[in-house]
């Protein structure tokens, strides 16, 4: 029997394109020997444990939150190890896609598929998990909690169907005006690293950031830890400060930063603050952070 491969498309990615792609495979792969299963409906509503246990790999098609869905949904049902995952950025930042050094040639897409498929070259990843007012939710990248996840919330408020990086300016400009300032602690494996005082909070698996800058810039996706970076900001002269930093990398050597690695990683502030997982919006401190006991492999070069 030929190896059974699901196929994961988010209708909305691209445009709609990554449902083209999605059918285009299906020719390729069998032709290839795999035998294809296309999913295009919700993956959240995927119930299907024997597919899952019997696939020989998971192709998901679309942003990063996609990908977290579909790893969060087959992680919910199937205790044993999942098949290696083989991601298509069709998303805004692909944040995972450029972290594993995937490309696909536009005119070829189908053919790199196979040939990666049949090399099966894969690697581990971490997968954090949320606690708090987002119990429950896988993150496969990072999480934050302060101005860029304000953002996220914005931008969601007023989002209908697909984005593009422009649709986060208007939501940008408007929260830098709005923006407040609350002291946050930040506890990590039992112990208080930063107490009480008003700052911007970055967890997370990978180097790579939605703004190309890499805040967490020595993340390492399977060391079994999470990088925690802390970086205090009262106001919005700091904050300015602060990103002119970022886009120098020299945001590490601001006086009074954090930077650690951790297992367990909890976050307070005086004032509820938005905490966005992986791009997507995510409910509001306080907030929990943890590494699942298993981890999820992904098809590479």
């Amino acid at each position: 029997m030929d190896p059974t491969v699901l196929v994961f498309a988010n209708p909305t990615s691209g445009r709609g394109l990554g449902v083209t792609l999605a059918t285009s495979l299906e020719g390729p792969l069998r032709s290839a020997g795999f035998n294809p299963n296309v999913i295009l409906s919700n993956p959240s509503d995927f119930e299907d444990r024997t597919a899952v246990g019997a696939a020989a790999a998971l192709i998901v098609i679309g942003g990063d939150g996609t990908l977290r869905t579909v790893v969060d949904r087959c992680l919910m049902l199937s205790d044993a190890p999942l098949p290696p995952i083989l991601c298509i950025g069709f998303g805004t930042a692909n944040l995972m896609q450029r972290h594993l050094r995937l490309k696909y040639p536009k005119q070829n897409v189908a053919g790199r598929v196979v040939e990666l498929l049949r090399a099966n070259k894969a690697r581990p990843v971490d997968v954090g998990v949320v606690g708090g007012d987002v119990a429950g939710r896988i993150f496969l990248l990072m999480t934050s909690c302060g101005y860029d996840a304000g953002v996220v919330h914005a931008l969601a408020k007023v989002r209908q169907g697909p984005i593009t990086k422009l649709s986060y300016l208007m939501p940008a400009v408007q929260h830098l005006r709005a923006q407040a300032y609350p002291n946050v602690s930040v506890t990590v494996d039992g112990q208080r690293v930063f107490d009480d005082a008003p700052a911007q909070v970055f967890v997370g698996n990978v180097a790579e950031y939605g703004t190309g800058f890499p805040v967490l810039d020595e993340a390492d996706s399977a060391d079994g830890l999470l990088d925690i970076c802390v970086l205090p900001c009262a106001n919005h002269v700091q904050f300015a400060q602060l990103a002119w930093r970022l886009v120098r990398g020299g945001h590490r050597a601001s006086p009074g930063v954090v930077y650690l690695r951790g297992r367990d990683v909890q976050i307070h502030s005086a004032e509820p603050l938005p905490v966005q997982i992986d791009g997507d919006a995510a409910g509001t401190t306080p907030v929990r952070l943890s590494l699942l006991p298993r981890q999820v492999s992904f098809i590479v070069p």
